[in-house]
């Protein structure tokens, strides 16, 4: 992969803790495979035909093991808890906006911490 493979200015890249023990103990137990979030995100991305828009790559340990199971968006460089495979349609749309629409599951590195807890009391 480089930089020819991706469509449009903003590559984005959807990295999923699937092989993480507290993420992949969580995810199992949740939807009975670890996979099972990751594979179904890949499937809403290519059914929306998002494909070279948004790889979504299934990772280790992130070190955010306390909000099991979670995922962080690039290049944006947030982190979202809380993503199920119900709702993976509407999670690939709002990674394509940025994270938009996620609200209180996002963790944005671009902040501070305090910013952080306001835009999730707001």
């Amino acid at each position: 992969m480089d930089e020819n493979d991706f469509d449009g200015d903003r590559p984005r890249q959807l990295l999923v803790c699937t092989y993480g023990a507290d993420c992949g103990a969580f995810l199992k137990a949740r939807d009975g495979n670890a996979q099972a979030l990751a594979d179904a995100l890949k499937e809403e991305r290519t059914r929306a035909g998002l494909k070279r828009g948004l790889y979504i790559t299934k990772t280790g340990c992130m070190g955010w093991c306390r909000y099991a199971p979670v995922a962080q968006l690039l290049p944006e460089g947030i982190v979202v808890r809380g993503l199920e495979v119900g709702s993976a349609a509407e999670s690939v749309l709002a990674c394509m906006q940025g994270g938009a629409g996620l609200g209180e599951r996002v963790w944005d590195y671009g902040r501070t911490r305090a910013e952080n807890a306001d835009l999730r009391r707001a």
